[in-house]
């Protein structure tokens, strides 16, 4: 496992590409996206 900081607040970029696994932390302009995807059954 490797440990990297965020340089952004919005990590979605990093995890579409493929950069990072998983992101932790709070990230209030994902949570629309996310909710929309998770509603639409694409999670």
């Amino acid at each position: 496992m490797r440990v990297v900081p965020l340089t952004t607040r919005d990590p979605r970029r990093l995890l579409d590409d493929g950069g990072a696994d998983l992101a932790v932390g709070y990230f209030p302009p994902c949570w629309p996206t996310w909710s929309a995807q998770a509603q639409a059954g694409r999670w």
